[in-house]
């Protein structure tokens, strides 16, 4: 039965991040707040994001020892390491669009991890949901939160949505990310304080699945 988790306000530790191309648009804050588990909208610097010299690909594995990104048939290329908490990053040069990647995550032992990008995902709520939400009219709302099969493209994953309006942050946690809430952070939808949009790429429904915002909540969807 999906959970969710809230974690009383705390000062979040000054952090440092290394300088270099693939960093310009990351700042002291959004790590900080992100590492606290309390980053409304970890999308503005994870994932894919264009820019003047390509797309830069930024992804969080603290269980990793080596990042490298698969784009279609070219060879792999390795991630920067930016900070120290887990943060990789690199710079695809050249390209404006976006493309379809997989991430290859080499632990300091065992088997490489071979994942989609949860943060590559664009929201699954639209504009309408969140407008019949917010004015209490949305007569199929338990369609959209909660968990849900879903198929994006032709990528078929799970996708999450939750209403936690007094929530600094909600994140999935589960089997599939070691319970470790700092993994799969949910960005907040302001229109209708619906605290959460991913999807989860390739990753089965399942009773080990829960919502988590600092302490444990089931979720009524």
């Amino acid at each position: 039965m999906p959970k969710a988790i809230v974690k009383k306000k705390t000062p979040a530790a000054p952090v440092t991040t290394a300088k270099g191309p693939v960093t310009t648009r990351l700042s002291t804050d959004d790590v900080a707040r992100f590492l606290s588990l309390r980053h409304h909208d970890p999308h503005q610097f994870l994932g894919p994001h264009l820019s003047d010299d390509g797309v830069v690909v930024r992804v969080f594995r603290p269980d990793a020892e080596k990042v490298e990104i698969a784009v279609g048939k070219t060879r792999p290329q390795v991630l920067d390491k930016i900070h120290e908490s887990g943060l990789f990053a690199v710079l695809l040069p050249g390209l404006k669009k976006v493309p379809a990647y997989r991430f290859k995550v080499r632990p300091p032992s065992g088997e490489v991890k071979i994942i989609r990008d949860p943060y590559s995902f664009s929201p699954t709520l639209g504009e309408l949901d969140l407008h019949l939400f917010g004015e209490g009219k949305h007569e199929e709302i338990y369609q959209k939160l909660g968990a849900h099969v879903t198929k994006i493209g032709r990528t078929t994953g799970v996708a999450f949505a939750v209403w936690a309006p007094h929530a600094e942050g909600v994140s999935v946690v589960g089997d599939f990310n070691g319970w470790d809430g700092r993994f799969n952070q949910m960005r907040v939808c302001w229109e209708a304080r619906v605290s959460g949009s991913c999807s989860f790429p390739s990753l089965a429904p399942g009773p080990c699945t829960s919502l988590r915002s600092g302490r444990s909540v089931a979720c009524p969807f």
